[in-house]
């Protein structure tokens, strides 16, 4: 399968080597030269070198899948030298072949031109592809968030810092639901469909009933538990899902370095959260020792 149809990271040494970059530069020079240096003086021996270079040439362009129309100033030469070969006193052209060599060489620099490939720069492509961006802990306790966090990791090494920003909160928001769920929160049956405002207000109530609890170290660790988790999805939500959420017409593009610090409020959400709440499995109303 050709390295370009697989959708992962591949190393400019690969899409050089798969793309034959040094034989196509190669060629163009070649063809370049052959362009500028043709003569007048045109025997049989000239005519079977200049054929196998393009025999050469129709396979490279064919290897990378050039297309037809591309080469077929390459064809128009091949049988032009062809002609001779059937008669030594066909007159061949020099002036025309220059011409399909030139519209030759050019075609080639066209075609390779319209080949795209997204640069990921090396600081960023630890978070291309990485299917568990955030820990194997958070990777099996949500096992509904894995795609959009791969896609949000995919979205930042691509500097797509708006995309990233949205799979961040879409896997931020299946941690809150799971929260919720976990304090028993009465949004009913709905809850996807419950405004991350009225939601986080009710878990502030449900943090502060901690309070009443009696007085014990089990109360003290559920307390800073719930509190560091509210704190994040706090500041997640303040400091850039309402933003975002909507358009604004001074709504400005997300830096890199904005994207890398929301990502750090969700990573420790969710893995503040993974030990003890999962999309399976949730903890008592009031916790005992």
């Amino acid at each position: 399968m050709p390295l370009w149809s697989e959708r992962r990271l591949i190393r400019l040494w690969h899409i050089m080597n798969e793309f034959r970059a040094v034989q196509f530069w190669w060629l163009s020079q070649e063809l370049l030269r052959l362009e500028r240096d043709l003569s007048d003086s045109v025997d049989k021996a000239w005519v079977l070198d200049l054929e196998a270079r393009m025999t050469c040439a129709e396979d490279q362009c064919k290897t990378i899948a050039l297309g037809e129309v591309a080469i077929l100033p390459l064809y128009n030469i091949k049988t032009e030298l062809h002609r001779f070969e059937l008669t030594l006193n066909y007159p061949i052209e020099v002036e025309s072949i220059k011409r399909e060599l030139r519209a030759f060489r050019q075609n080639i620099e066209i075609e390779l031109g319209k080949r795209r490939f997204a640069y990921i720069p090396q600081e960023r492509a630890r978070y291309f592809e990485s299917e568990q961006p955030f820990g194997k802990e958070v990777y099996d306790a949500f096992p509904s968030i894995r795609f959009d966090l791969k896609e949000a990791g995919n979205s930042l090494a691509c500097g797509m810092n708006t995309a990233a920003a949205f799979h961040f909160m879409r896997a931020a928001e299946v941690g809150l639901w799971e929260l919720a769920k976990d304090r028993q929160i009465p949004l009913g049956d709905a809850i996807e469909f419950t405004d991350w405002g009225n939601i986080i207000r009710e878990l502030g109530k449900a943090v502060e009933a901690i309070q009443q609890w009696k007085n014990s170290a089990t109360k003290e660790d559920a307390h800073k538990f719930y509190n560091r988790l509210l704190i994040e999805i706090r500041a997640f939500n303040d400091g850039w899902r309402r933003h975002i959420a909507h358009v604004r017409k001074s709504q400005l593009p997300l830096e890199p370095d904005e994207v890398i610090a929301l990502s750090g409020h969700v990573e420790r959400f969710l893995r503040t959260m993974a030990p003890k709440i999962s999309e399976r499995i949730h903890t008592s109303l009031i916790w005992t020792t």
